[in-house]
């Protein structure tokens, strides 16, 4: 076949490319257990001549293995495999969000100005080595904020649970929800910043889903 050029290749209907043999229902594993050679090799065309070479396996190679008893065999205990592994994965999200149901998330009450001052003292040491400053005389959005950040980060379990969560199955979906509650904890012990809460949540749901789309927020 070696005289074949790639485009003959493509168009003779003898040959299953890579990526035509995976949609096949052939992955990685599969393929290295029953075809780990390509039958033939061809290089990238210009322009994508640094790009791995091209393979390519018979057709008819193809249907004679998927019609072995192992091949069948195998195909048959990858799919209880994957069944198997969706159930663990299940099992696994349903326990993180059992846990997240039984969450109690409180914060400290404390006066308006308490709240302020100490928020405006954190701002100032988070940014101690910067321009930016706070004061209690700041404006009131930028001092709801700030507070509603100071409450999150330092007085709530927030940073605890984000740990705790770190690196387990359904970990994303958990942070968000997470978040919301300790939003809702937030806007519960102060109303008057509820509204900011509710932004904070709202802006970064946008961004989540902007960042998902491609587009710059």
């Amino acid at each position: 076949m070696r005289d074949m050029s790639l485009a003959q290749l493509k168009e003779s209907g003898k040959f299953l490319s890579l990526g035509a043999l995976k949609q096949r229902g052939w992955p990685d594993a599969t393929i290295k257990k029953f075809a780990p050679e390509p039958d033939e090799v061809r290089d990238q065309p210009w322009p994508h001549r640094n790009s791995p070479p091209m393979k390519f396996y018979l057709l008819a190679r193809i249907k004679k293995i998927e019609q072995r008893k192992t091949w069948i065999a195998w195909q048959e205990g990858s799919a209880v495999r994957k069944k198997s592994a969706a159930k663990a994965v299940s099992t696994k999200i349903a326990a993180l969000t059992q846990w997240l149901d039984s969450l109690v998330i409180e914060v400290p009450k404390m006066t308006d100005e308490g709240l302020t001052a100490r928020a405006v003292e954190h701002y100032n040491a988070l940014w101690f080595d910067t321009d930016k400053r706070a004061s209690v005389d700041d404006d009131e959005d930028f001092l709801e904020r700030i507070s509603v950040n100071y409450l999150r980060h330092q007085l709530s379990p927030y940073e605890e649970h984000l740990n705790q969560i770190a690196g387990k199955t359904g970990a994303h979906e958990a942070r968000d929800r997470l978040r919301s509650l300790i939003y809702d904890a937030i806007g519960d012990a102060y109303p008057d910043l509820s509204s900011e809460c509710f932004r904070q949540e709202r802006e970064r749901a946008l961004r989540a889903e902007m960042a998902r789309s491609g587009t710059r927020y």
